[in-house]
């Protein structure tokens, strides 16, 4: 395995629509692929965490909301979720930052976004 890109989703481990959680990106098999890069380049260091970085989780737990909704429906297939296609969606979790290095999260996010294409999978970030 390569370096490790992704960490699970934050501390209450919500994924994204309740997809599998699926953090070794090296092994990876799934058509959509999930993403949260929580992370930018800020003008200042007060800046590092900021309303950005909470943006992955607060999207993952607001998908919940979806979840008893007449099981996943998507209203412009009005029918369920991929239109009863066998797609397999998981969620990779967040890009995993180095506050020592800000340039290294675009690295770590280029190359997870890379490994995920390289699976065959879409990625939604």
């Amino acid at each position: 395995m390569t370096r490790q890109l992704t960490a699970p989703p934050g501390r209450d481990r919500q994924s994204f629509l309740d997809f599998e959680i699926v953090t070794d990106l090296d092994t990876l098999s799934a058509d959509i692929a999930i993403l949260g890069i929580p992370f930018g380049d800020p003008y200042r260091m007060e800046e590092v965490t900021n309303d950005q970085s909470a943006a992955p989780a607060a999207v993952r737990r607001a998908s919940v909301l979806a979840l008893d909704r007449l099981d996943r429906w998507d209203f412009d297939f009005d029918g369920t979720l991929f239109d009863d296609q066998p797609i397999r969606a998981v969620d990779c979790g967040d890009v995993i930052a180095d506050p020592r290095d800000m340039g290294a999260h675009y690295r770590h996010a280029e190359a997870a976004v890379r490994a995920i294409r390289r699976a065959g999978a879409l990625p939604i970030v």
